[in-house]
């Protein structure tokens, strides 16, 4: 019998109207379901500390990058598998897993899937699974709010951004990396990449996987907006690397400063500021992901 403890966070963009339906998917012959009642976001971790003690042979976590952000330490404390189902808004860490965005499918992968060990990052302490931001990130993160995601859904995070560009100014940055010379630039944006998708679908660095050992760091100049707007397809395929103004860094650990001091967002929460230091905690977790899984960011799948 498989026990399977499931979590749905009721605020994710569809979690409060799935509840039942995700409950119908998983009452299949030889699963057993264990399901806690979740009210809030913050409620989670201390669900996972006190319920994974009854033997569950693997946590289902349903929501959105910011819900699994929100219990992740109580995740790598578990120390058994973790199915993800895709219930926010951009869902990039899923995308990054090659978890399909139908409930079918994820649940099939949460049933079915292959255990694979990944990466998890860490600034100034804190973990995260997927992408920090420093510049453009956090001030898109401020505007996305609830309202606006629901209203809009996908489109809210080039409204964000729109936005967030309008208010945003160049700041500059030292940086250091293993082995490297420390380098200093002038920039609007950064991203520390465990993995390879994030923003709704932009990507730090096409060679990024969750489960490498590195993190990849990517650095905007600053840039008029037409430009911007102009060059923002090829972000989505990870093209903008050899551009004459972005920078790219691969490292285990980095060091970075700005001037002035600037807020960090990761997972699509604020969650520190500079100066900071980030860090990888190699195969820190254990997900469950598609059997067959082409150009998803993840090795050997």
């Amino acid at each position: 019998m498989l026990k399977c403890l499931l979590l749905i966070n009721p605020r994710s963009r569809s979690g409060g109207d799935v509840q039942s339906q995700v409950q119908r998917l998983f009452e299949q012959p030889g699963v057993e379901l264990v399901g806690r009642k979740v009210h809030a976001p913050e409620d989670l971790a201390e669900l996972l500390d006190s319920s994974v003690g009854r033997d569950a042979d693997r946590i289902i976590i349903g929501g959105g990058d910011g819900t699994l952000n929100a219990c992740l330490p109580a995740l790598m404390r578990a120390q058994i598998p973790v199915a993800v189902l895709p219930l926010g808004t951009a869902n990039d860490f899923a995308h990054n897993l090659g978890i399909p965005s139908d409930l079918d499918g994820a649940t099939t992968i949460a049933l079915t899937g292959q255990e694979r060990r990944i990466d998890v990052g860490c600034v100034n302490g804190r973990a995260f699974l997927n992408v920090a931001t420093i510049g453009l990130g956090p001030e898109v993160t401020r505007h996305l709010t609830s309202e606006l995601k629901a209203r809009l859904g996908f489109l809210s995070y080039p409204r964000a951004l729109m936005s967030a560009y309008r208010e945003a100014r160049p700041f500059r940055v030292r940086l250091e990396a293993e082995e490297q010379h420390a380098m200093r630039l002038r920039c609007i944006h950064l991203a520390i990449g465990n993995g390879r998708y994030y923003g709704g679908g932009a990507i730090v660095n096409h060679p990024a996987r969750v489960d490498d050992g590195l993190l990849h760091l990517s650095a905007l100049r600053p840039r008029p907006l037409w430009r911007l707007l102009l060059q923002a397809p090829l972000f989505g395929f990870g093209w903008h690397r050899p551009a004459p103004d972005a920078v790219a860094i691969v490292s285990r650990e980095l060091v970075v400063e700005t001037d002035p001091p600037k807020h960090i967002s990761a997972d699509g929460e604020i969650m520190s500021n500079t100066p900071a230091t980030f860090e990888l905690r190699p195969q820190a977790l254990s997900i469950l992901v598609p059997r067959i899984n082409r150009g998803a960011g993840i090795r050997g799948v």
